[in-house]
């Protein structure tokens, strides 16, 4: 049995002082790892600023960071202090001078293994509106990378990305065994979001085979609500292992999984061997992008 424990930090509401946003993630995950050891540990979405993106904003360079940088090197020696693997949404400039919504996965030497960039930017607007601008901040990233660590091999999509299934089945077929969702999901209104976080975190394990650590940012910022309910999820029927209490803020969700169910999952409903990819038109959706089409009404 491949046992992989793991670990979820949930973040409430983030204020304009980065250092104080990433203290309070470490001080979590310190109080976890007083009782476990923890072989991943995944951070929320933009886990170190406030949510940014809700705003049009001339000056935004100050919610950015190179990797490595201050927020890395401090998660950096939170992997070595407990010798775990971890991954962290975090804004980057990167060193050619562009911004990214990115993920950066560091090792249990603490040190960088790679990052995820965002792939999927959204621009649209809220039923309340409060508008989703990242187009404004964020370049999209080209590649869905899948992570080897010492222990389980690693996909990564943030927030948006979720909404996409050939992401998903892309980080799957490259072998992917656990995909991390950090994420700043928010209200909306109920009739917009009820069921459809945990319904597609659901849904996308089960059908892809893959375990999955969602988590998103919960409470209020500012006028924003973000809706908390990190969840681990299982492939096997897809259960959900551990979730968080309805209403918390800052807080941590832990599992252990068993990763031969990958396996099993694989060979007990063989959803890639019966893929048809000879009758699917990827063709219609080069074309479909090709023609203009509203980004909503941001």
């Amino acid at each position: 049995m491949r046992r992989l424990h793991v670990a979820g930090i949930q973040t409430g509401p983030g204020s304009e002082d980065i250092g104080e946003n990433v203290a309070r993630g470490l001080k979590l995950l310190d109080g976890a790892q007083r009782d476990a050891r923890f072989d991943l540990v995944v951070f929320d979405e933009l886990f170190n600023t406030r949510f940014f993106a809700v705003d049009r904003l001339d000056r935004f360079d100050q919610y950015f960071e190179t990797i490595p940088g201050p927020t890395v090197n401090a998660l950096g020696a939170a992997a070595r202090q407990h010798e775990t693997n971890i991954v962290a949404g975090i804004g980057e400039k990167s060193p050619t001078g562009n911004y990214y919504n990115s993920a950066v996965v560091l090792d249990r030497r603490g040190d960088v293994v790679g990052v995820y960039r965002k792939t999927h930017v959204p621009l649209m607007a809220a039923p309340e509106d409060r508008a989703t601008y990242e187009r404004n901040y964020f370049r999209p990233g080209d590649a869905l990378p899948v992570f080897q660590l010492d222990c389980v091999k690693l996909g990564i999509l943030i927030c948006y990305d979720r909404h996409f299934p050939e992401a998903w089945r892309t980080l799957a077929l490259r072998g992917a065994e656990v995909i991390a969702v950090p994420t700043g999901a928010r209200s909306w209104n109920q009739s917009w979001r009820s069921g459809i976080w945990e319904a597609l975190l659901r849904t996308m394990a089960y059908v892809n085979g893959v375990f999955v650590v969602g988590v998103n940012r919960a409470g209020v910022e500012e006028r924003t609500t973000y809706t908390g309910d990190s969840m681990i999820v299982t492939p096997v029927g897809g259960q959900v292992l551990e979730r968080a209490r309805e209403g918390a803020l800052d807080c941590t969700i832990t599992a252990t999984l068993d990763l031969d169910d990958v396996v099993k999952c694989m060979e007990t409903i063989p959803f890639r061997r019966d893929l048809r990819p000879e009758i699917y038109d990827y063709k219609i959706i080069e074309s479909y992008i090709e023609v203009p089409h509203p980004v909503g009404r941001g």
